[in-house]
């Protein structure tokens, strides 16, 4: 999944799927950072990729490009990333 993908299901969440939104895709992309974070503190398997530790500072910026793709080992939380992102 792509950055773009994560924004674009929170949306849906949110039901902000009409331009112009109420929410920017900067708004967005800070709650995907601090869901990610949460999730980083309840599951320290996502601290992990390919056996190696992954720092805070080092890990996905939801703010980037919306077409870099996301880390694989997200892919199977990305559900719960985006329902804690849009219960921001």
């Amino acid at each position: 999944m792509t950055i773009g993908d994560y924004i674009e299901r929170t949306r849906l969440k949110l039901a902000d799927t009409v331009q112009t939104y109420r929410f920017s895709a900067t708004d967005v992309a800070v709650s995907l950072n601090e869901a990610l974070n949460r999730a980083r503190q309840v599951r320290p398997s996502l601290c992990y990729s390919g056996g190696r530790l992954i720092e805070d500072s080092a890990d996905v910026n939801f703010s980037a490009s919306v077409t870099i793709t996301v880390r694989p080992e997200l892919d199977r939380y990305s559900e719960a990333l985006v329902f804690l992102a849009a219960a921001r």
